[in-house]
């Protein structure tokens, strides 16, 4: 009885061995079986510690801090929007949000940490003189909220410190609101995955902890007594907690089996790849974001994807919170993610170049985008690559004549006209797509050659031919035209300027090729077709 006893007894102890050490090295089956266990433990600061999410949820919130925040005002009136940049609101929401500890980034990138792990942010608004005097993060685990019961005029009071709390007190960001001043985030949607990950997080550090040493079994051809039992126990746990130890002797027969690893544990490090990719779509991001391998075209579709959704809800809480009444439906805040472009100077400077290109920028306002300071270039381009308009005084102004005219003006007179927009007056008005030549011959009759005459001492090279067939079709239609008057006229690919001597006789004194759009405008302008 006695020896089985001790027989019993010894193995009993083994048993009670073997246990404790399976605690220190669970399997990788084992860990993430014992997962699905740890959905309830796990907090902000552990799942904080899994890289993907860690990763994830700074990229998030740093990017959105960082947007400057800007507020405009529309005048329906004018049909106009400005920009207002002498307010308090800004000052707290762009540099400092308090003046004792926290810089209008950090407290931004706090709340909107909290809104994506917590499902809700909160800025506290200190009000006072009429104003606003700061705005200061909480954190969410401060805050508590107090519902009424009626499913549909829902009202709640929030107690911080045990103070009590009305919710216009606060800047409330929030993620799957059902209520407006909580929701719901990763921590709450996403325990399965984030527990998996944090298992297998454990599990390599129970493996670091021991070396990296392989499990396995000691067999012993005979016997072992209590003391070889506990010299060979010593030192294999020596071996696998302790660092120090690098070895261990096995003689009198004794070999080491190691025990074959799991599929799961065979597979754990492509598990956390795939994990990870899958989280990365929580947030509607690519896996290149996490590792930091992001191209710029990867870098634009997060900002669709993971930035902007945040963008819209931070604007929609600015907007109800830090709006007066009074404001609301005139006054608007805007997030300019514009600034997100400024990590690529080449596609930022391709948006320049659209906006530039389609008058929708000016230079100065391009550079003070760059934080240049500005040129005093007020004009916008308005075609042809050569015509400018001041739209403070409405002057254009065309650089290949040198010549200016204000919008709106008239002139009664084609010598003032041709005096304005054409290349000489000297030259009779001739504008062509040849250049006026000086060597034209006269003929028997004393004209010059293929030409006729103008009827104002000049001439406009109009073939024989073309001038019957102008004079039969003026005549066909516009019989009435009296005599003296003036008119000018399209025919084919060219635009006339011509005085009436009698119907069915006319003194051409302009024509122009209608590549010369821009003349022709100031023309019909200053005479009736």
């Amino acid at each position: 009885m006695g020896i089985l006893a001790r027989l019993f007894g010894r193995e009993q102890r083994a048993d009670t061995a073997a246990a404790e050490r399976s605690v220190a090295m669970l399997s990788a089956d084992e860990i993430l079986l014992k997962a699905l266990g740890l959905k309830d433990q796990i907090t902000a600061d552990s799942l904080m510690e899994i890289p993907a999410f860690s990763a994830a949820i700074n990229f998030v919130s740093a990017k959105v801090a960082a947007l400057p925040v800007k507020l405009y005002e529309d005048d329906p009136d004018n049909g106009e929007t400005k920009e207002i940049t002498a307010d308090r609101r800004l000052f707290l929401l762009n540099d400092e949000a308090d003046s004792e500890l926290m810089n209008a980034l950090d407290a931004k990138k706090a709340q909107i940490r909290d809104m994506l792990i917590y499902g809700a942010g909160y800025l506290y608004i200190e009000r006072g003189n009429g104003g606003f005097k700061s705005l200061r993060y909480v954190d969410k685990r401060d805050v508590s909220i107090m519902r009424n019961s009626d499913p549909i005029f829902r009202k709640c009071d929030l107690y911080v410190g045990g103070r009590r709390y009305a919710p216009y007190d606060f800047l409330i960001l929030t993620r799957n609101s059902s209520d407006g001043v909580s929701g719901k985030g990763v921590l709450d949607e996403n325990r399965t995955i984030t527990s998996t990950l944090l298992g297998a997080l454990n599990y390599e550090n129970g493996v670091s902890a021991t070396g990296g040493n392989r499990k396995g079994f000691l067999q012993a051809e005979h016997k072992l007594g209590a003391d070889e039992l506990k010299l060979t126990r010593d030192a294999w746990d020596n071996l696998h907690s302790k660092p120090e130890y690098t070895m261990m002797i096995l003689n009198n027969g004794m070999k080491y089996v190691p025990s074959g690893s799991s599929s799961v544990e065979m597979q754990l490090n492509q598990n956390k790849l795939t994990n990870s990719s899958q989280i990365a779509m929580l947030f509607g991001l690519g896996t290149a974001i996490l590792s930091g391998t992001a191209s710029t075209a990867e870098i634009m579709s997060a900002a669709v994807t993971a930035i902007q959704p945040v963008v819209e809800t931070y604007q929609a809480a600015l907007n109800r919170s830090l709006l007066l009444e009074s404001e609301k439906g005139r006054k608007y805040f805007v997030l300019d993610m514009s600034e997100l472009l400024k990590g690529d100077m080449l596609s930022r400077y391709q948006a320049y170049a659209v906006g530039l290109q389609n008058n929708f920028l000016q230079p100065d306002e391009v550079r003070y985008k760059e934080d240049m300071p500005p040129l005093g270039f007020n004009y916008i381009k308005l075609g042809l690559n050569d015509v400018l308009l001041d739209p403070n005084t409405g002057v254009i102004y065309t650089p290949n004549t040198n010549k200016t005219v204000k919008m709106g003006d008239t002139v009664s007179e084609v010598e003032q006209i041709s005096d304005e927009g054409l290349q000489n007056p000297d030259d009779g008005g001739i504008i062509e797509e040849t250049r006026a030549k000086t060597n034209w011959k006269k003929g028997k009759d004393g004209r010059f050659t293929g030409s006729v005459s103008n009827g104002r001492g000049g001439r406009a090279r109009i073939t024989k031919k073309e001038y019957e067939r102008l004079c039969h079709e003026i005549c066909t239609d516009h019989p009435s035209y009296k005599d003296g008057s003036i008119h000018c006229c399209y025919n084919r690919d060219h635009f006339y300027i011509f005085s009436v001597v009698e119907p069915g006789t006319y003194s051409f004194s302009h024509k122009i090729h209608r590549r010369y759009y821009n003349r022709i405008k100031a023309f019909e302008e200053a005479y009736d077709e």
